[in-house]
């Protein structure tokens, strides 16, 4: 696995999001689908955020950490809203299928990279 694969990851599921949620019909786009896209776009966000810091000091490193905490605590949630959209809309259990295994990919790419920066980073004053 490649170190970068948490940012490739982010930005497909983030595309693949956004393709769903502009298939919505729009009497939903403003309840469930505005959400859910909001939430691809901030873990994608986070995940460059947190890439884009290379820490120097305790501080610097504490800053990545928040972002790839954000963006894990942000993929619960889409999790949360997709299931809740799945049940008003009754969406493609395909569709579902490849959702759950971008989201469950992302989680596990993170929690690897927040263990490794723990440390890798500790030494930092």
């Amino acid at each position: 696995v490649s170190e970068a694969e948490f940012i490739n990851t982010a930005r497909k599921l983030e595309i693949f999001t956004l393709k769903q949620c502009i298939r919505l019909p729009k009497r939903y786009t403003f309840y469930l689908g505005q959400r859910i896209a909001d939430l691809a776009v901030a873990i994608y966000e986070d995940v460059i955020a947190a890439n884009s810091i290379f820490p120097q000091n305790q501080h610097e490193a504490q800053l990545r950490r928040d972002h790839l905490l954000q963006a894990n605590a942000a993929l619960f949630v889409l999790t949360s809203q997709i299931e809740v959209a799945g049940e008003v809309m009754d969406l493609n259990a395909t569709a579902m299928s490849e959702w759950s295994g971008l989201i469950k990919s992302e989680l596990a790419l993170l929690k690897a990279l927040i263990k490794s920066d723990h440390e890798r980073f500790k030494g930092l004053s």
